[in-house]
């Protein structure tokens, strides 16, 4: 296009301005809707978006801590497995293998116990009643005793949880606390779980 033929934002009349800044509006934000749909996301319904967004946030911090975990649980297991193999070749009198089996079977009860407390939290969708984040699982949530103060209960973790927050479900009749893992809320309580009332 020559000089000659070019437009110039000193020649447009406000009309012409404004039509061309509610063209441009109505072509970005038509842009923008047809991106979010073919990623999947209802541009009609930001709160479903935010809810996905925290969940998918919420899963990546439980990642992260599923990982240490993992990391430790594989390093126990290979210090463990190195400990038993020289305590039975130090011990090669003894024909049982029961100091062999003891660490194994105190390991699987562990994860026994823990993967059938990640079953009820998760089975039930535990969400906090105030904030609606999910409480988590057995990497977040341990057994706590807990006090009753004014306004709710005090966690070991120093936080005062109010009475609207607690979850009455739990089943064992234990306190459990589900705390985040890491970020700004690092330490803090997610949820707290109560034995229901009357039990």
């Amino acid at each position: 296009m020559t000089e000659e033929g070019r437009i110039h934002i000193g020649d447009l009349k406000p009309a012409d301005i404004a039509l061309l800044k509610q063209v441009a509006s109505e072509a970005a934000e038509h842009a923008v809707s047809r991106t979010l749909m073919t990623m999947g996301i209802d541009p009609t319904n930001p709160r479903q978006a935010q809810a996905d967004m925290l969940f998918l946030r919420s899963t990546r911090e439980r990642c992260e801590g599923a990982t240490g975990k993992a990391i430790l649980v594989m390093i126990t297991l290979l210090v463990g497995s190195t400990l038993s193999v020289m305590w039975i070749g130090f011990k090669a009198s003894l024909k049982t293998a029961l100091p062999f089996a003891l660490p194994i079977i105190a390991l699987l009860a562990l994860i026994t116990a823990a993967n059938s407390h990640d079953s009820w939290i998760s089975q039930q969708r535990m969400t906090d009643p105030a904030s609606g984040e999910w409480c988590c699982n057995h990497i977040d949530c341990k057994p706590e005793q807990v006090k009753e103060v004014r306004g709710g209960y005090s966690t070991a973790g120093g936080d005062v949880v109010p009475y609207s927050r607690v979850i009455p479900k739990s089943p064992d009749g234990q306190w459990w606390r589900c705390r985040y893992l890491g970020g700004e809320k690092a330490g803090q309580t997610r949820c707290l779980i109560g034995p229901p009332p009357g039990s």
